[in-house]
């Protein structure tokens, strides 16, 4: 048993390093190989799921994670990255019930924080921009040292001719004195911690339904 264990262990390794270094399919890969010698935990899924949405391979990536949410079993994460894979394939009614349920299940608020920013960029592809404000609100609120939140609420207000508003988020956020190196990530990294470069939990989901609107590149 401990032989398969330290070779489970292993595989994530790989997985890990090669994540780190880029190679998100055959990171994938890997952790898939550690799935496979008997690590079923909730990590090691989301760590699959995530290489594989990282590498556009986004219907594998739903495959992967399905299970954890079909048995309701899985953490805020787990939906939140749900939410992002069903994003990337453009089902945003169902990233919206994703995102929502990554908010229900928070247990911490950075979690909250970035399931309300990545619900905001959601609204915005379903051109509900009153929603999108809100919630980008409602992340600044729970992390308000997150750089990106203020330049994306400020860009959408400005997108909507709430000129005064966005002046106002703006002199906010630099009143906040934020270090450059808080940006852009909303909190800590998703799969691994302590070996992943957070700073893809905050990238936009693309063009959303307002011109202009997007945020920053």
């Amino acid at each position: 048993m401990a032989k398969l264990q330290l070779t489970s262990q292993k595989f994530n390794e790989t997985g890990i390093r090669l994540r780190e270094e880029g190679d998100f399919s055959a990171a994938a890969y890997a952790f898939l190989g550690a799935q496979r010698l008997g690590d079923g935990s909730e990590k090691t899924i989301i760590n699959i799921a995530d290489c594989f949405n990282r590498a556009h391979d986004h219907q594998a990536a739903l495959d992967a994670i399905k299970p954890l949410i079909a048995l309701g079993t899985g953490s805020s994460e787990a939906y939140w990255h749900c939410g992002m894979i069903n994003a990337s394939l453009h089902n945003h009614l169902v990233a919206r019930d994703m995102f929502q349920e990554s908010v229900n299940r928070a247990q911490k608020d950075y979690e909250a924080a970035r399931a309300h920013f990545y619900l905001a960029d959601n609204e915005k592809h379903l051109e509900n921009f009153d929603k999108a404000v809100s919630e980008f609100r409602e992340s600044i609120r729970l992390n308000p040292k997150s750089k990106v939140a203020y330049q994306y609420l400020a860009s959408l207000l400005q997108a909507l001719g709430r000129h005064d508003e966005a002046l106002e988020v703006e002199k906010t956020a630099e009143a906040a004195q934020i270090p450059e190196a808080e940006g852009p990530e909303v909190g800590e990294s998703s799969a691994d911690a302590a070996a992943a470069n957070p700073a893809h939990m905050l990238e936009p989901m693309g063009q959303g339904g307002l011109e202009g609107a997007e945020g920053p590149e």
